[in-house]
Parts: structure tokens; C-alpha cells; sequence
């Protein structure tokens, strides 16, 4: 799955979002999971509501997701074989920071459950990107003035049968947008954009900061890149992604 867009180096397929530079974290769909008693994605071992202490870094920098507290560990979902934020409880801890200084870009693919204060990459009150609500969007970087992006006449659906969005953050020579696609949305920019060129820190996915305004959602792919996908790379991103499941 998802080898259309891929590249083939020395007899080995190299996956589509590592042919893009300025990759810093792949937490990639269904790979690297590793339960709480131990048992692992490659030994295939997992089961239904396992809690998985570590969601390891597909990219080579070794900047793995993890839990050490059982009961804020996400939750293995055999039914799409995703990890589940159970309602504003969950949240992970990256090994290092992730220092964004310059250009970056943020994707999650997510089922929301919630809409309320839902961190999805974060560091303190000083560096966050959420869902404030079913509208609207929030960033606040490097302590710099919080930012709305609101869609008036445009809502995220949540819940049972709710889509999978894939949801991005980014920035281009200190512009922000945020961008959405799926469900009803095809690469829809969410709000206006704004300007921003403060340093963005990340430390924790699905949280703002450890144990803080947790999100609620069935993830599968979570990546960070320190450079501005364009337009094309974000469709090639896309259709690599939905390829994989």
C-alpha cells in the first residue's frame, strides 16, 4: 500500500513522505505501536482497546511518541487499526522537541470525536495548534498572539461515521494557513491566513502540554515536516496517505 508515490533506492522502496526533505517525525498508520505488556505492530500482537505506550518515529530521527502512565495512553482501534484519543484523557510526550524556526508543516490525519480545545500538536499555552470548535481553528507560536481560523459558514463533523480529515498546519515566509481535506473538503483552506515568524515548539502530540486540553479522535498519521509542503506535495502527501488506509 501506498506505493504509487513512492521512489525505489537500491532495491528498497523509500515512502513518500521521506522523499520530501526537511522530514523531523512520521508517526505512521498501523507501524510502530507498541503496547503497554510489550507486544508490537510487527509481532502482531495487538489487540482491541490495547493502550500503546510508544508509537515509534518512522522517520530517521528517532523523536519517538510515548506514554509511560497506562491510563493516559491512547488506544489501539482494531476495527481501522488507528490509535484512539478516548475523550480529552490521552496524549503522548516526543522524545526531543521539535524547534520550528522557520518554515514548517503539520499533519494529522483524524476522526474527531470532539471539538472543544482539541490540541493536536502542542508544547505549553505558549505553542499550540487546536480545534477551538467545529469552525474554528487556533494557533498561538512562540508565545506570539493566538490566532483564529473560522469558517462561518463551513463545519468539521465528529462522532460516530464522522470522515477522517487530514488536517495541516503551515507556513510559508511567516504566512500561516491551515488547510483541510476530506469529508466534503478537498484541500480547503480553513479561515484567512495569517502572519507569523516566531520560533513554533513542539513537545507533545494530542495535547497542548503534558496532561493539558487533550484532543479526542481516532488518529492514524501524524507528521511534522521543517519546511512548507506546496500545494503539489500536499496532493502527493494525500494521495500516499489514503493509499495506505
Amino acid at each position: 500500500m501506498g506505493v504509487g508515490l513512492s521512489m525505489a533506492k537500491g532495491g528498497a522502496i523509500i515512502p513518500y513522505p521521506e522523499t520530501i526533505e526537511g522530514l523531523q517525525l512520521w508517526l505512521r498508520y498501523n507501524t510502530g505501536h507498541t503496547t503497554t505488556t510489550g507486544a508490537t505492530t510487527l509481532t502482531g500482537t495487538i489487540n482491541d482497546e490495547d493502550p500503546i505506550s510508544r508509537w515509534e518515529d518512522y522517520s530517521t530521527n528517532n523523536n519517538h511518541a510515548e506514554q509511560s502512565t497506562t491510563a493516559d495512553c491512547p488506544l489501539f482501534e482494531s476495527d481501522n487499526n488507528t490509535l484512539y484519543w478516548v475523550t480529552n484523557s490521552r496524549w503522548y510526550d516526543l522524545t526531543s522537541d521539535v524547534s520550528l524556526t522557520g518554515n514548517f508543516t503539520c499533519i494529522m490525519r483524524v476522526r474527531l470525536i470532539t471539538t472543544t480545545n482539541d490540541n493536536f500538536f502542542g508544547d505549553s499555552s505558549s505553542n499550540f495548534f487546536r480545534l477551538t470548535n467545529s469552525k474554528s481553528f487556533r494557533a498561538k507560536i512562540g508565545g506570539h498572539t493566538q490566532t483564529n481560523y473560522t469558517e462561518v459558514d463551513d463545519t468539521l463533523s465528529s462522532g460516530i461515521g464522522a470522515p477522517f480529515y487530514t488536517i495541516i498546519f503551515r507556513r510559508n515566509s511567516g504566512e500561516v494557513t491551515v488547510i483541510v481535506d476530506g469529508g466534503s473538503y478537498s484541500k480547503k483552506q480553513w479561515g484567512e491566513a495569517a502572519t507569523d515568524s516566531d520560533t513554533f515548539t513542539i513537545s507533545n502530540i494530542g495535547c497542548q502540554a503534558d496532561d493539558n486540553q487533550e484532543m479526542g479522535g481516532y488518529v492514524k498519521d501524524a507528521l511534522i515536516y521543517n519546511k512548507f509542503l506546496t500545494d503539489a506535495q500536499i496532493s502527493g502527501m494525500l494521495t500516499f496517505l489514503g493509499d495506505e488506509g
